[in-house]
């Protein structure tokens, strides 16, 4: 247990985070791999296959609005818990009947369940770890880096060298993903008392907060970084010069140090506060951005580099961003109507980010373009993280 001021977290609080978080992300990743083997398998062309990945982002951002009013109706902990059930039962009808219509219906309701636990998580780990909540988003964040990870390398070991089917791979992660489902329902389904947010006064979607719009642009930016950085990094790499081996060993590093992000940062945070680790992270990413647009082609330099940024990028400033809720109100009903509408505007701006940078090279035929483009959006982050902790501010939650 953890002790603050005569307060202990459970020690079953902090797995229960971190194994519903990983559910959150791994169902995803493991699509990455057997992609073209399902396009090849049910006939379908690489552009409709790729919405197995759009719908449940899409969904993401859509019905995140639903999970606070959802929680405070049946309670926090009981709607994760039948959201990742939905998510495991989803994981095991999307390849079971390998048919294209479950295919796509599975995939819309994995990413309703993903997108009512994960804010809701936020406001569990608000509620269960109080003046703690910087260490329950270390496993928050640690579960979403692993899980998306091993998500990837399992689905590639499994399809590519152990030859599984895709079906069978997609399968595979459906078990523990019920499991975790399992144990949560242990602890809160079959116990008695009111959930956590049946006793908590109901809280409203805080629309006509600037500070909350100012959290949305900083989610939607981030995201884009993340998602520009996976797109894109591996082109830009090439058209510098870098030969395919160093170039596809630099893009899964940045992705790997994701990890080390989800469990770094947030011992910063602890170490010297929101403010100042936010601040020095995205300074950083900006630096390491324009080190790759103009510090040429020296192998370390890029491997040092790119490594930060994939600290960052991939897993540091997510985690610093979803610590930003915490910042502006107390209460687990609160925390979890903020993270909603965030994960709500953020995704829906972020779509279009990549998108966007994609047209630019179209528009001038180089990834510099794109890669300036890259520096634009982490240099808006860099304002838009020093407006809001500039004018910060205690805001009531209703």
């Amino acid at each position: 247990m953890v002790r603050e001021k005569g307060y202990r977290v459970p020690l079953a609080c902090f797995w229960l985070v971190f194994l519903a978080a990983a559910s959150l992300r791994v169902t995803l990743t493991s699509l990455g791999p057997v992609m073209s083997d399902i396009s090849a398998s049910l006939s379908l062309s690489s552009a409709v296959v790729s919405f197995l990945v759009t719908i449940p982002v899409i969904c993401m951002g859509i019905f995140a609005l639903f999970a606070s009013p959802l929680s405070h109706r049946f309670g926090l902990e009981r709607v994760i818990t039948f959201s990742l059930f939905l998510i495991g039962i989803s994981t095991i009808t999307r390849s079971y009947f390998q048919s294209t219509t479950w295919l796509f219906l599975s995939s819309f309701l994995m990413g309703i369940g993903i997108a009512i636990a994960g804010p809701l998580l936020s406001g569990y780990v608000k509620h269960h770890f109080k003046q703690r909540s910087n260490v329950g988003m270390i496993f928050y964040t640690l579960g979403i880096s692993i899980s998306g990870v091993l998500g990837t390398m399992s689905s590639s070991i499994l399809n590519h060298y152990l030859h599984w089917e895709w079906a069978s791979t997609l399968q595979f992660w459906a078990l523990p993903v019920l499991l975790v489902s399992a144990i949560w329902a242990a602890f809160y389904l079959f116990r008695g008392g009111a959930p956590a947010n049946q006793q908590a006064p109901k809280a409203k979607m805080p629309w006509n907060q600037p500070r909350a719009w100012m959290l949305v642009a900083c989610f939607g930016l981030q995201s884009g970084l993340f998602y520009t950085n996976v797109a894109w990094l591996l082109p830009f790499l090439l058209e510098k010069g870098i030969d395919q081996f160093h170039a596809n060993t630099l893009l899964n590093l940045s992705i790997l140090n994701g990890i080390i992000g989800g469990f770094l940062i947030p011992i910063i945070v602890i170490r010297l506060g929101l403010r100042a680790t936010s601040l020095g992270a995205i300074a950083v990413t900006i630096v390491a951005v324009m080190i790759l647009l103009w510090g040429g082609n020296n192998l370390l330099l890029l491997y040092i580099t790119v490594g930060i940024l994939g600290v960052l990028v991939s897993s540091g400033l997510f985690a610093l961003t979803m610590l930003l809720p915490f910042n502006e109100v107390d209460d687990g009903n609160s925390v979890a109507s903020w993270t909603a509408m965030m994960l709500f505007g953020g995704y829906c701006f972020a779509a279009f980010i990549p998108t966007l940078l994609g047209w630019l090279y179209d528009l001038t035929g180089t990834y510099d373009t794109v890669f300036l483009g890259y520096l634009l959006n982490a240099t808006l982050l860099g304002i838009v993280f020093y407006r809001f902790f500039r004018r910060k501010k205690r805001v009531d939650a209703s």
